[in-house]
């Protein structure tokens, strides 16, 4: 039996496999050529993708800088002061958008008060204004200040919010004493409002006129003009009859309202001593008295 050919060479680039095929035929070998394995294969579509997104992503950043360094603005309108609606006109006529929001206030409802950015500022055109807008008043009842101390009312004003102004004035009641307020207690202000108010310094002192030397009469008019009460005690002088012969107080001292002023009156040569108070200008008092004997 001829023998089968050798098998050829090995090359570099194949798998020499021998194994044994039949156990009558020991020396019998089969060679299987086995080709060398693949390179690992890349993922070419992947890197494809991403190398355009990257590229894509560039060109948008360049498109936005130019855009962006090319946004054209407009100085801000003056809206404070202005009505909702005319606010509104001048924002769209300007190019804006206009956004508002509201609070308490003074201001006639409606009223811009504030606003973002301010007037004469640089806004993008298209932009968006923000404005604040009256609501209206917020009322409050004006608590009872008459009668309290001027830092008990001044406390009271500030809880309930609102302002107090001050005035001093003469009064019978003590100093520091609230004695008169605008508006009333009770009746409804904003918030914010101002409320007079009058304090007392107390009762205003009135000088004693100078009444020496005038007669009965014309002293009790001057006494009783500047609020004081005369007491006129006549006495014998050798001074013309129903003049005022001494005062007291004296000329010039000052007293409250309504004190009492003496007034001695020469009754002449008379041996009558005659005590006349004059508690008003309509009304008099005598009393007679007999002066003891020196």
């Amino acid at each position: 039996m001829a023998q089968p050919p050798p098998p050829p060479p090995p090359s570099e680039e194949r798998t020499e496999v021998i194994e044994e095929v039949d156990p009558r035929y020991p020396r019998r070998r089969v060679v299987v050529d086995e080709p060398p394995p693949r390179p690992p294969r890349r993922d070419v579509w992947g890197w494809l993708v991403a190398a355009l997104m990257a590229a894509a992503a560039i060109a948008f950043l360049i498109l936005w800088l130019n855009e962006r360094g090319g946004t054209e603005t407009t100085a801000a309108p003056n809206l404070v002061g202005l009505g909702e609606p005319q606010a509104r006109q001048e924002a769209l006529a300007s190019g804006f958008e206009l956004g508002i929001s509201r609070r308490a206030s003074t201001q006639r409802a409606g009223t811009v008060l504030e606003q973002a950015p301010r007037a004469g500022e640089e806004l993008e055109n298209g932009g968006r204004m923000m404005a604040v807008v009256s609501s209206g008043r917020t009322e409050i009842a004006v608590p009872q200040l008459v009668g309290l101390n001027r830092r008990a009312a001044e406390r009271l004003a500030d809880t309930a919010r609102l302002t107090l102004a001050q005035k001093t004035v003469a009064s019978e009641q003590p100093a520091g004493i609230v004695v008169a307020q605008a508006p009333p207690s009770g009746e409804q202000v904003a918030v914010g409002s101002t409320v007079n108010v009058n304090v007392s310094r107390g009762p205003a002192l009135v000088a004693v006129p100078s009444l020496r030397g005038l007669s009965v009469d014309q002293a009790i008019d001057q006494l009783t003009s500047a609020g004081l009460v005369p007491r006129v005690i006549r006495m014998p002088s050798s001074v013309a009859e129903d003049t005022v012969i001494v005062q007291d107080p004296p000329a010039g001292q000052k007293v409250k309202p309504g004190a009492t002023v003496r007034l001695n009156v020469s009754a002449g040569t008379t041996a009558t001593v005659q005590e006349t108070v004059t508690i008003t200008t309509a009304t008099t008092e005598t009393v007679e008295t007999t002066p003891a004997t020196p």
